[in-house]
């Protein structure tokens, strides 16, 4: 089915930028209180078969009658230890709203509260929702020098062997870590077409992942040039705006 084209940012029209993280930051607590946490998906496509498979799941959390920008909430709550709360409401949201034989891959962002709670709260999720850990991917947002500790390590590896994927963003950052690149072997890489980055660049990001057998994401597909472009050049999958806006869950 062709995913619903609603642009979840018409909401953001309203400007909020000026209020204290403070008090953004307490509306997302109150949120997540309140049940009230908004899940918004945007589709994924197959640019090779044309195919839509599966989305990646974002939080949104409601401010009144607007919708906050996602800046002004994540890093707050990200000081405040609530973030991994906040992943775990989009998770239990997503499986309960979308059926298994929906999608082929379901994105959930961890970042750096992929933690044992989580791990466990997850795998009871799944196993509820009789969905598949196949089907689910890890997006792992790669900044620039960023490394995981042994112990995130160790339980990335673990969760991989029973079938969950991983994927890597930021991966058009030079500066990226090799080292905890190849230490998180992941199954899809994330590149941003939308970037000023050389074409002969991008051409060795899709060669070096086909060479390790990992399947490549193009992000920031915009308008039908850079969908155009991401297909010629060879990526597997694509997502942006020209194939579908995050579109909340129960719209």
């Amino acid at each position: 089915a062709e995913p619903k084209s609603f642009n979840v940012y018409k909401a953001y029209e309203e400007e909020v930028n000026t209020v204290d993280h403070y008090i953004w930051l307490k509306h997302s607590l109150d949120a997540i209180k309140r049940d009230e946490v908004t899940v918004a998906l945007q589709p994924i496509k197959d640019l090779q078969k044309d195919v839509y498979i599966g989305f990646e799941a974002y939080a949104r959390v409601n401010a009144g009658h607007t919708l906050l920008k996602p800046d002004l909430f994540l890093e707050p709550s990200k000081h405040a230890g609530i973030l991994e709360d906040i992943t775990k409401n989009v998770v239990q949201h997503c499986l309960s709203f979308l059926k298994p034989d929906t999608y082929s891959l379901l994105t959930f962002n961890v970042g750096e509260h992929l933690t044992p709670t989580f791990f466990d709260a997850l795998q009871k999720e799944l196993a509820e929702h009789e969905v598949p850990f196949e089907k689910v991917v890890l997006d792992i947002k790669q900044e620039m020098g960023m490394d995981f500790e042994n112990s995130s390590m160790q339980l990335l590896a673990q969760m991989k062997q029973l079938g969950f994927k991983v994927a890597v963003e930021n991966f058009e950052n030079l500066s990226i870590n090799s080292r905890t690149l190849f230490k998180l072997c992941p199954n899809f890489i994330k590149f941003n077409i939308g970037t000023e980055a050389e074409e002969a660049f991008i051409r060795s990001v899709i060669l070096f992942a086909n060479h390790f057998e990992m399947t490549t994401i193009a992000t920031g597909i915009e308008d039908e040039a850079s969908y155009n472009k991401a297909k010629s050049m060879g990526f597997d999958y694509g997502m942006g705006y020209y194939i579908g806006y995050p579109s909340p869950i129960d719209v």
